[in-house]
């Protein structure tokens, strides 16, 4: 096969992998929004914040206590990160995103 010919069709098969990824991404994005903004997911992410996020995650002498903390933290600073972006997002793309 001409070289041309085979570049060719790895970059499209690249360019679908990305698209693909894309796609994903948007929709487990939407799922964070429709879980965590649901009257049952409010519940359960103000929970989360109570245990994980809101507290000081520093134990005095235990390194892996505190870094099992900050993990925990993260978590839930992924869940409000996703939220907060996804509220900036414009609603002519939030719409484009659902179909």
């Amino acid at each position: 096969m001409d070289p041309r010919v085979q570049e060719e069709l790895d970059r499209q098969d690249r360019d679908r992998q990305a698209e693909e990824r894309k796609a994903e991404e948007k929709k487990i994005r939407r799922a964070f929004v429709e879980t965590f903004t649901s009257d049952s997911g409010r519940i359960v992410l103000g929970q989360l914040r109570k245990e994980f996020y809101d507290v000081d995650g520093f134990v005095p002498g235990q390194p892996a206590d505190s870094h099992a903390l900050a993990l925990q933290r993260n978590v839930v600073l992924r869940i409000l990160t996703v939220l907060a972006e996804e509220a900036d997002v414009p609603k002519e793309e939030q719409e484009s995103a659902e179909t």
